[in-house]
């Protein structure tokens, strides 16, 4: 369709709809999104008034897991972080090494740098962080009940808008696309990045999941996305926020699959049949999931995976 409304991005006013549904819990509703047919971003038409319902109590990052299993976790995270533990090295040998690991040695993090997690919502991986040595640790989330304080570690609700302090490493773990005015959030950012910082936006990307599963795809997350990226989207809008982008490792993983698939057979992904919740009552056999793990690896090497890391530096 062609209409006056344009894309928030390159201002094109080409672009197509598509409503997608509340899929995580089974909520339903009915959300309009706009893809741009210029630059590809795409972005809900109308926020709903009260967003915060779809945040219930039982939203993935305000979970607060076990004490056993957060003990076991931080020590993983830790381990891999460079804090060599027995514990540690037995729990990286049972589940893989912490992928986070990865984004710092990336990022060229060192463990006396000012770091700070936005969108950080319980703060269960900022304690990991403070297990494996680094030493000043912060976190801001408008979204959870209250702020929080793990020792030196302070979780406070607010925006970064709030913020005025610089630090050296910053950090969106899939909260950015929460975000309203996303290039306006970019500008914010990097005044807060010190010289020689690094931002780290890590987002989903419209890559071939987007393609195959359209409204039914898990990374859309109607209605708690307000936009997805296209890497050429995302470029403009760091290019308009002053920032040049240092380096993009794609980083999907099966789950763009799996979860997909039970959205087209509204199987909620909070539901007692979820493969996430069950594997073993789910719908999928191990041999289909090693091939979904397969084909996530083959897409990020392609550059086509359905998210992205994005490490960016002040102009």
């Amino acid at each position: 369709m062609e209409s006056q409304a344009q894309c928030s991005v390159c201002s094109s006013r080409s672009y197509s709809t598509i409503v997608a549904a509340e899929k995580m819990f089974g909520m339903g509703g009915h959300f309009q999104y706009r893809e741009c047919r210029d630059c590809g971003h795409v972005e809900l038409t109308e926020v709903p008034q009260d967003i915060t319902r779809y945040y219930p109590a039982n939203y993935y990052s305000f979970r607060q897991p076990s004490a056993i299993k957060t003990f076991l976790k931080t020590k993983r995270s830790a381990y891999s972080h460079g804090q060599r533990t027995l514990i540690g090295a037995l729990m990286e040998r049972k589940i893989g090494p912490d992928p986070t690991a990865e984004w710092f040695r990336h990022a060229g993090v060192r463990k006396t740098d000012r770091i700070l997690d936005v969108g950080c919502g319980s703060g269960i991986f900022l304690r990991d962080l403070r297990e494996a040595g680094y030493t000043s640790i912060m976190g801001i989330d408008p979204y959870i009940e209250r702020d929080y304080q793990y020792g030196p570690i302070h979780i406070k609700k607010m925006s970064a808008y709030d913020l005025k302090q610089k630090f050296d490493f910053i950090m969106l773990n899939h909260s950015f696309e929460h975000m309203l005015e996303p290039v306006k959030m970019m500008q914010q950012l990097a005044r807060l990045v010190d010289k020689g910082g690094t931002l780290l936006i890590r987002v989903p990307v419209i890559g071939e999941a987007w393609k195959t599963y359209r409204e039914n795809w898990v990374g859309l997350d109607a209605p708690r996305h307000f936009f997805i990226p296209s890497v050429s989207s995302f470029s403009i809008m760091a290019e308009q926020a002053g920032l040049r982008i240092h380096d993009v490792v794609f980083d999907s993983t099966d789950f763009q699959f799996w979860a997909s698939e039970q959205y087209k057979r509204n199987i909620p992904l909070e539901s007692s049949q979820s493969y996430d919740r069950n594997p073993g009552g789910s719908i999928f056999n191990a041999d289909q999931i090693q091939d979904y793990k397969k084909r996530a690896d083959q897409l990020n090497r392609e550059q086509k995976g359905d998210q992205a890391s994005f490490y960016l530096k002040i102009n």
